[in-house]
């Protein structure tokens, strides 16, 4: 192999452009890599966030059920004794 300075400036030149060619295909490579990453991070980033609000839903709602028993049982209780208490006092009456 010749050295550089050995080289024609023809030579020179056509190597130049040669390198220059490869540069911008490796550029022109990373930036269509670059938005592959990209467009694949944003769909599976999509497809976690609607994971996340579905097990959120699915939780708020097991919840707002539980909640919605207790007060129904807290309910069923007070109801209960204010029947037992009723029944007391009309006794108490006759």
């Amino acid at each position: 192999m010749r050295e550089v300075r050995n080289k024609s400036p023809h030579e020179v030149g056509t190597a130049n452009i040669l390198l220059n060619g490869h540069q911008q295909r490796i550029s022109q490579v990373i930036e269509e890599e670059g938005e592959k990453i990209r467009k694949e991070a944003e769909q599976e980033s999509a497809y976690i966030v609607a994971r996340a609000r579905e097990e959120y839903k699915q939780r708020l709602t097991r919840l707002v059920e539980e909640e919605g028993e207790k007060v129904r049982k807290e309910a069923e209780q007070e109801s209960d004794y204010i029947i037992a208490q009723a029944r007391e006092e009309a006794e108490r009456l006759i």
